[in-house]
C-alpha cells in the first residue's frame, strides 16, 4: 500500500530558495531569517546551497527555484573541469539566472557596494542589493512581495472566486504572455483586461488598458503596478471575480513557462498572434 504524505504538506505552497554561499562555512543567519519569512505553518521551505557558480546553474536547471540569494563576494566561478560550463564572474551568474530562468535575486555584494558599483549589480538583474547578509531582515517585505508575484499565477488558478474563463486563459500562459507583450509594444505599459466571451463559452476577450492622456490609471494600486512591473517577464491582468470585485493581479512567469518576450517571439514564428483580437481601452479620466 502506498503511503501518502500528510495532507497539510500538500496544502502548503513549496518555495525553493538558492543560496549562492561560496566556499567556507555558511552563514546560519540566512537560513534562520528565511524560516522567519516563510514559516513552516504556511510554506514548505527548501533551501539549496551552491558553493560554485556551476553548481548554482546546475541546480536551477533541475529545481524550480523561486528566489536566489547570492553572496557575490564569495561565489566561486571556477569550472569543475575544462568541459564544464560556468559563468565567468559573479555578475555573469546573476545575468544568467535572471535572463534564462527569470529568478528573483537578492545580491549580497559588500565589496562592490563599497566600490560604488551597486548600479552594476542592479543592471545585471538583481532585484535588490545588500552590503551584508544580515540586512535580509530589513527587506523581508520585499522578499515576500517578490515571491508573492511569482506565485500569483498558481494561486489564481486554484482560487475559488476566480471565474473559469480567467483560469482557462492562465492555463494557456504563453498565449496570455504573447498578447500582453504585443500590446506593450504597441501601446506601452498595459493592463490586460480579461472578460467573458459570450460567443465562446469558457473563452475570454482581451482588452489592453493603457494610461489616459493625463497619465492616469483606473486606481492607485493599478497605477503602482503598471509603473513598476517588468513587461519582459511579468503580466498585469484585470478581471471581475465571482464576488463582483474588480481585481488587478501582477503575474510573473513561473519556472515552467516562457517569458512574455519569448512567448511573443514564438507567437510571431507560429503566426498565432494574427488570430488574436485585442481591444485597446484607455483608463477613464478623473
Amino acid at each position: 500500500m502506498q503511503i501518502l504524505p500528510p495532507a497539510d504538506n500538500l496544502l502548503r505552497t513549496a518555495v525553493h530558495i538558492l543560496i549562492g554561499s561560496g566556499p567556507g562555512p555558511s552563514d546560519p543567519g540566512i537560513a534562520e531569517c528565511l524560516r522567519e519569512i516563510f514559516p513552516d505553518t504556511c510554506w514548505r521551505l527548501a533551501l539549496h546551497e551552491a558553493v560554485t557558480a556551476h553548481a548554482a546553474v546546475s541546480l536551477v536547471r533541475s529545481v524550480p527555484v523561486h528566489l536566489a540569494i547570492l553572496l557575490l563576494d564569495r561565489v566561486d566561478c571556477t569550472p569543475p573541469d575544462a568541459r564544464a560550463f560556468a559563468p565567468a564572474s559573479p555578475l555573469g551568474l546573476l545575468r544568467i539566472l535572471r535572463s534564462a530562468w527569470n529568478v528573483p535575486v537578492v545580491a549580497v555584494a559588500g565589496r562592490l557596494v563599497e566600490a560604488g558599483r551597486e548600479k552594476d549589480v542592479l543592471d545585471s538583474g538583481a532585484d535588490c542589493v545588500l552590503r551584508h547578509a544580515r540586512g535580509l531582515r530589513s527587506i523581508r517585505y520585499r522578499i515576500e512581495a517578490m515571491t508573492s508575484v511569482f506565485y500569483s499565477r498558481n494561486r489564481l488558478e486554484i482560487a475559488a472566486d476566480v471565474p473559469a474563463y480567467v483560469k482557462n486563459q492562465l492555463r494557456r500562459w504563453d498565449s496570455v504572455a504573447a498578447v500582453a507583450f504585443e500590446s506593450f509594444r504597441r501601446y506601452g505599459r498595459v493592463v490586460m483586461g480579461i472578460e467573458a466571451d459570450a460567443a465562446d463559452p469558457g473563452g475570454a476577450k482581451f482588452t489592453a488598458i493603457s494610461a489616459n492622456p493625463f497619465g492616469g490609471w483606473p486606481d492607485r494600486v493599478t497605477r503602482q503596478m503598471a509603473l513598476s512591473y517588468d513587461p519582459e517577464c511579468e503580466v498585469l491582468v484585470r478581471f471581475t471575480d465571482l464576488g463582483g470585485r474588480v481585481r488587478t493581479e501582477r503575474l510573473r512567469t513561473g519556472p515552467e513557462g516562457n517569458t512574455p518576450r519569448k512567448a511573443h517571439k514564438i507567437g510571431l514564428l507560429n503566426d498565432t498572434l494574427r488570430a488574436v483580437r485585442v481591444e485597446r481601452r484607455m483608463a477613464p479620466v478623473g
